[in-house]
């Protein structure tokens, strides 16, 4: 009965574009040392965004692959460059005391200052990045240092001819291993306009399970 009621909140609060429930629920660490930064540094919401907001997956049939790869990459935050440093010493100072383990704050600035990380600046767009948009230059060069590497393929066959590579049934090779990534991850989508659709609709879904399995109690 409690998860019904916060399912329900949940779905609400999508519904009325209050987004934060979803990083509560996925991401608390994240959700955490963004409150406690925007707090303590006086930044807006949107100078502390989670790296999923600033990008997008044109190829519905690319999404589970991006998300999953990307996982908990996904709930980066990025910060101003300018405030960088003063980020990552509260990151530092409040760290076990906020259980803030985990979570990324991708160094723009410097990602930016290193020109052979900067490739897909210039159009060079490589393997699995090649399918993730974003209008922030730092952001596109540190989705393609993340995703450059991992080729698309179509088929095991082909996943066998890489190091490193992917098919959008999720099957994910690294270092010459294969395995498939866990849906739990990958169906959870965050990233784009389908993500909050998709977080309702698994959340309506999640709801009829528990309001089955109360039925079938009071049955018996």
């Amino acid at each position: 009965q409690q998860e019904a009621e916060q399912l329900e909140r949940e779905i609400s609060q999508l519904r009325t574009g209050d987004h934060d429930a979803s990083y509560e629920a996925e991401a608390p660490e994240a959700a955490r040392l963004r409150r406690l930064l925007r707090a303590e540094l006086g930044l807006s919401a949107e100078q502390v965004p989670f790296l999923c907001t600033t990008l997008q997956i044109p190829d519905e049939s690319w999404q589970d692959a991006v998300e999953g790869v990307l996982g908990n990459y996904r709930f980066s935050l990025l910060v101003p460059p300018e405030h960088y440093d003063e980020a990552m010493r509260l990151y530092r100072e409040r760290r076990h005391q906020d259980n803030l383990h985990g979570v990324g704050l991708p160094d723009v600035e410097r990602i930016l200052n290193r020109p052979d990380l900067t490739g897909s600046l210039r159009g060079n767009l490589a393997g699995l990045s090649s399918q993730v948009q974003t209008q922030h230059p730092g952001v596109r060069a540190f989705v393609d240092l993340l995703l450059g590497n991992v080729a698309l393929c179509d088929t095991l066959d082909e996943l066998r001819e890489h190091r490193t590579a992917v098919t959008r049934e999720c099957f994910l090779r690294r270092n010459y291993s294969t395995s498939h990534m866990n849906p739990r991850v990958y169906r959870r989508w965050f990233i784009g306009e389908r993500a909050v659709p998709r977080q309702i609709e698994q959340r309506q879904a999640r709801l009829e399970e528990i309001r089955a399995e109360l039925l079938t109690c009071q049955d018996k």
